[in-house]
């Protein structure tokens, strides 16, 4: 978990600096990718930790994959309007 919060902690400081270089910002965001393989890393091992709560506490563990899911809501895959209106 402390993994995580540093890797949270890093993005916040990296993620708002407006106002730098090209070069500044290509290496900040290098680093923003490390730190998302990171956390990556870090989830992994918390949903295994959570594996044996599927037999134990199912509730539970339900609860956790439903927090677990992503939205995006940015992503359109179907034209929302009727082919005749496009």
């Amino acid at each position: 978990m402390q993994e995580w919060q540093n890797a949270i902690t890093n993005f916040d400081a990296k993620a708002y600096d407006a106002g730098l270089s090209i070069d500044t910002t290509q290496n900040a965001t290098r680093e923003l990718d490390e730190e998302f393989k990171k956390l990556k890393q870090c989830i992994t091992k918390i949903e295994r930790l959570m594996k044996k709560y599927d037999i134990l506490n199912p509730s539970f563990y339900g609860k956790f994959k439903i927090s677990r899911k992503i939205s995006d809501l940015g992503t359109r895959h179907e034209n929302e309007l009727p082919p005749e209106q496009v």
